[in-house]
């Protein structure tokens, strides 16, 4: 993984509005969160613990990791600590990186600017940002990958609709599409497992 830039700290955006770095990732199939479980827990479901540089940290079993308030320095760090507690990690990480805003007067949960915008920093509304993120993250991963796998089947498919043959072994055929409809079911368990409602 590459070295992460350090970035200066964020000024609020207008009075009264707090502005926090939000970093979400998502870094393999799985994580194994139970060691996790023995440090600083803030809440759980989805498990939400202090990070050694005070940040906070929502991680979910399946692979995806979400930090408030982090500096380069504890995010990379973080990311190392996870690293042996991953199974199948990607190659190539997916990861956001945005604003959430904090503004008391506000019942908009995103601003006409497209920011994610709460009331406070309640553990439960960072869970339930984290929990979006985390998702999106999955779905847009899986997305690429169902679209690798239809770009290899689709001239598979046309040589059977042409010589009625497909040109490579059934079972590689049977294969592809496998793995197809494999990742378009975690797409959709993961992606509804627990839909996110507004934290009022």
């Amino acid at each position: 993984m590459p070295p992460l830039r350090p970035t200066a700290p964020t000024e609020a955006p207008g009075r009264g509005i707090q502005a926090i770095r939000v970093s979400a990732w998502l870094l393999g199939e799985r994580l194994d969160t139970r060691v996790l479980e023995a440090g600083t827990v803030l809440a759980t479901s989805p498990l939400a613990i202090s990070t050694q540089g005070g940040s906070v940290a929502v991680v979910f079993r399946y692979g995806a990791v979400v930090l408030f308030d982090s500096s380069a320095t504890t995010l990379e760090r973080f990311l190392a600590k996870l690293d042996p507690l991953l199974t199948d990690r990607l190659a190539t990480p997916e990861r956001e990186e945005l604003e959430l805003l904090i503004r008391a007067d506000t019942e908009q949960i995103v601003d006409a600017a497209g920011n994610i915008v709460q009331p406070d920093r309640a553990i439960e509304r960072l869970q339930l940002v984290a929990d979006v993120l985390a998702k999106n993250l999955v779905l847009s991963h899986y997305e690429t990958r169902v679209a690798a796998i239809f770009d290899r089947i689709e001239p598979l498919a046309q040589a059977l609709r042409e010589t009625g043959r497909a040109g490579v072994p059934g079972k590689t055929l049977l294969q592809h599409i496998g793995l197809c409809t494999q990742r378009r079911a975690r797409t959709r368990r993961r992606g509804t497992r627990r839909s996110p409602e507004a934290v009022r």
